[in-house]
């Protein structure tokens, strides 16, 4: 898996920071992300975080949700979290360094995203009764609707997901999906491919609800499905 925003990955050693948040250099969060991790791992009981509109921000530490933020700034006390009086050791008050991941999730529907079969699909033509090979593709829209999900089951502990990743990691079971659909149409209405176009609508249609339960688990919503 490629890191993200190559080319302007963060490689020189970090001092504690006392600002997290997404949207200037070098900390910038890629806008074709739907889930990164922040490059640096120690703050102290000042820092601040702030977390952007459609955004969400999740703290792991050994592998753990600690601590889960809204839109919103926030300044990570041990008075006001829990979570980090247990990473500092500290009851209460005091300034005292800490080490954790941090994750922004991108809320934002994800437009425009690129499908493809990347081999032909096999159909018996209900035609002319001889195989056929297939090629599909078109676009779909994505939104992370519970970003603690999609960190259990798909990122773990990498740098994250893209957009066009997420597609490539589903990209099989959708294929499958999308052979039916493709097949289906065409026995049902006795097509050709070549006559299938006037049926890309309804298609596409059927194809997106055969398709949202694949997301679902990992925490994303399909909002819509084009061929």
């Amino acid at each position: 898996m490629a890191l993200f925003g190559k080319g302007k990955s963060v490689t020189q050693k970090h001092s504690i920071i006392e600002v997290i948040r997404t949207d200037v250099e070098p900390y910038l969060m890629p806008n074709d992300i739907l889930i990164w991790k922040f490059p640096v791992e120690d703050f102290n009981t000042n820092t601040q975080l702030i977390v952007g509109p459609s955004q969400e921000a999740i703290f792991i530490k050994g592998g753990q949700v600690l601590g889960r933020f809204v839109s919103g700034t926030y300044t990570l006390s041990t008075k006001n979290y829990p979570f980090i009086r247990a990473l500092v050791g500290l009851a209460t008050g005091g300034v005292s360094p800490f080490s954790c991941l941090v994750y922004f999730v991108n809320k934002v529907i994800s437009m425009g995203i690129e499908w493809g079969t990347d081999t032909p699909i096999s159909i018996v033509d209900p035609v002319y009764k001889v195989p056929v090979d297939v090629r599909s593709y078109g676009d779909l829209s994505l939104r992370v609707e519970n970003g603690q999900m999609l960190m259990e089951k798909l990122v773990g502990v990498t740098q994250g997901y893209s957009q066009q990743e997420v597609t490539q990691y589903f990209s099989n079971l959708m294929a499958t999906q999308v052979r039916g659909v493709i097949s289906g149409t065409m026995m049902s209405h006795g097509l050709s491919p070549i006559g299938i176009d006037a049926y890309l609508a309804d298609m596409s249609n059927y194809a997106m609800e055969r398709i949202s339960p694949i997301f679902e688990p990992y925490g994303m919503a399909v909002n819509h499905f084009t061929f």
